[in-house]
């Protein structure tokens, strides 16, 4: 026996399903509800049936469902002609009235429990599911009540809860002056969801509300959803990081401060002070979600009913995660020829998986056994990307990214697959200096979205444009106007997006180079000099700690401490002193005449050093030190010894030999 989500009530077919089936596709913590059907014992006689057929008595747990549970008892015993009869047991009284129940000669033939820890106290009366039709009828059969091999309960209705949130308020916040986001999609993040809230709580009154989020009563009749469904997520993160599987007789509280954090926005930014909070009940939250004093409220899909009739629009309400700031949260996997191991630590932190070639598909579906219900896939258009100024890039030449007709094939897999929610990214072209370039690629992508939720039916979430903004190396370089190219993708967003009902994508950047190269330096010091074909200053530095130069014949500007004025008069090759040829910082650089013990300051270097350092040649990598605004300097990372370069090398006791520190 099965009842679709949230489905009770008269109206269900018309804004409830409707609203219901929004919140299905939109909510990313999905909760098996806590009451499944469960097996007690054989049918025994009837007196107002036919006898050898039995029959069944259901103790019911949801009043609200009172109802559709009868007429399908009716119908069964139409079909059937086993009698049923369902009881329903009192608001909240559930389990005294299961003890009372069990405790006579006709105790209930199916009863609920309230998962794993209401199967513990009444695992004695259950029986093995594991060959019932219901069980095999299952389409996931991993939300069944299991204990070891034997099936003991059977989920009735599948439920989800989040935060609900009122679309109406949310859009009229998105449009006020300096909103923290400008769409739903935009929060996706704990540290977003507060900005937000933290922000709508200063302009309640220009929202005409009275708080962010609804009362977080600590009436019974409330309490629960803090109780329970939020303590669930401290929870399933704790176990999740430590692949526990069955209850543990203790927990060690990972995720209690985030658990905290969340509980505490819910107080701060609420339409009730806290100290009135022991008083408010559930009918209270649900009051003021519906008469729009507040914009959020934590509660699952059975809530809509409520809401429903307390006049609330199915088109007004929708629901997201609550994030508390787990791991995971903001960060995406972009990798290509991925190691196993690396897609397994992905999915475990909860970071999103972006694919970079349709045949990752089924090797991560085997690594992980499921799918993540939201995935991302990488595209490359082939060819080559040019703008007005020029050739940008070739992409059909880069080894990244699936073809456009891979794309689409990869959608439909994945969709099939389970995958619920859906991500682009592309990576064509690197360190452009041109305002150009993102709103062109952001043009493409748009436009690959449009055709992809068009002809697959993917719920394209969120775009995401990758890196590829750059920087100026060289001094007479413009450098890109940031918000020039913001305002381009803005244009592009509204000319292609917004006209196809895709107005809510969430958009995203990887600004790694923007963000940090400008604010690092490489400081090293010329400890040699050597004329020959050419003029050459040797530095003790190398490539193993700035490779740009020697990979890419990179430019970094240099500049030479304390003769920033002196002329330019010198022509110098600036070497490392790896066995390799290319392991230069400058090549026929005019600088001032270089001394030995002087220091040279080579610039940009904040993206792309420390990350990409290694230790060719047994070269190990330098300290780094942090310059504040004060004019202190604090070292942030020490230098490498011979210790850490042998740290690894498990052969023969070779530190102890080495008397290395």
């Amino acid at each position: 026996m099965h009842i679709s989500n949230g489905d009770v009530g008269p109206d269900a077919e018309k804004e409830g399903s409707k609203m219901n089936r929004k919140l299905k596709s939109a909510l990313a913590l999905i909760a098996v509800t806590a009451m499944s059907v469960t097996t007690f014992a054989a049918c025994g006689s009837s007196s107002s049936s036919d006898s050898s057929k039995g029959k069944v008595y259901y103790l019911n747990f949801k009043p609200e469902a009172a109802d559709e549970w009868a007429d399908l008892a009716a119908e069964y015993t139409k079909e059937t002609g086993v009698e049923v009869n369902v009881q329903t047991a009192a608001s909240n009284t559930y389990e005294q009235q299961l003890k009372s129940e069990m405790a006579k000669s006709e105790a209930p033939t199916l009863f609920q429990v309230n998962g794993p820890v209401g199967y513990a106290n009444w695992k004695n009366y259950t029986a093995d599911m594991s060959g019932t039709e219901v069980y095999k009828q299952l389409q996931n059969q991993d939300v069944a009540l299991k204990d070891g091999d034997k099936v003991v309960g059977v989920p009735y209705v599948m439920e989800t809860y989040g935060l609900i949130y009122n679309k109406d308020i949310l859009n009229k916040y998105f449009s006020t002056s300096g909103a923290k986001a400008k769409s739903i999609k935009d929060i996706n993040s704990f540290s977003k969801l507060k900005a937000v809230a933290d922000d709508m709580q200063s302009k309640k009154d220009e929202l005409g509300i009275k708080g962010a989020f609804t009362s977080a009563g600590f009436d019974s009749s409330s309490d629960w959803r803090f109780k329970t469904h939020l303590a669930n997520l401290p929870l399933y993160y704790e176990f999740k990081d430590d692949n526990i599987t069955e209850q543990p007789a203790t927990i060690k509280g990972t995720y209690l401060p985030e658990y905290k954090n969340i509980f505490d926005l819910y107080i701060t930014d609420s339409t009730t002070e806290p100290s009135q909070l022991s008083s408010k009940t559930g009918d209270d939250a649900n009051s003021e979600f519906a008469l729009g004093e507040a914009a959020f409220y934590q509660n699952g899909t059975w809530a809509w009913s409520d809401l429903q009739k307390a006049g609330m629009e199915a088109d007004s309400v929708g629901m997201m995660p609550i994030y508390i700031g787990a791991k995971g949260e903001e960060i995406m996997f972009s990798s290509n020829d991925t190691p196993e191991e690396e897609y397994a630590l992905a999915a475990k932190l909860g970071a999103i998986i972006n694919l970079d070639d349709i045949t990752h598909i089924d090797f991560v579906e085997q690594i992980l056994g499921k799918l993540p219900e939201t995935m991302s896939c990488r595209y490359n258009p082939g060819g080559v990307f040019t703008l007005s100024n020029g050739i940008m890039d070739n992409p059909g030449d880069s080894k990244y990214g699936m073809t456009t007709e891979q794309i689409f094939e990869a959608y439909r897999i994945l969709k099939s697959k389970g995958v619920k929610r859906f991500g682009i990214h592309a990576f064509l072209a690197s360190n452009t200096v041109t305002n150009e370039y993102y709103p062109q690629l952001a043009k493409q992508l748009f436009e690959l979205a449009v055709k992809l939720e068009k002809e697959t039916g993917a719920d394209i979430a969120f775009i995401n444009l990758s890196g590829g903004v750059g920087i100026p190396y060289r001094p007479d370089q413009e450098p890109n106007d940031i918000l020039a190219i913001g305002e381009g993708v803005r244009k592009v967003y509204e000319e292609v997006l917004v006209p196809a009902g895709m107005g809510d994508i969430a958009i995203y950047t990887e600004m790694g180079r923007f963000m940090m190269g400008p604010y690092g330096a490489l400081v090293t010091k010329a400890v040699h000099e050597k004329h020959i074909y050419k003029e050459y200053i040797g530095v003790d530095a190398c490539a193993a700690n700035l490779m740009r130069p020697a990979m890419y014949g990179a430019y970094h500007h240099i500049t030479v401490l304390g003769k920033e004025n002196a002329p330019c008069d010198h022509i110098y090759d600036v070497a490392g002193s790896l066995c390799e040829n290319n392991d230069k910082f400058a090549i026929d650089r005019k600088l001032p005449k270089i001394d030995m013990g002087d220091y040279l300051i080579i610039h940009d270097t904040g993206a792309h050093g420390f990350s990409m350092g290694y230790n060719y040649n047994g070269k190990l990598r330098s300290s780094e030190l942090l310059l504040k605004e004060d004019g202190s300097v604090e070292m942030i990372r020490r230098a490498e010894t011979p210790k850490d370069y042998f740290a690894t090398f498990d052969f023969c006791n070779i530190l102890d030999k080495l008397n290395l520190k």
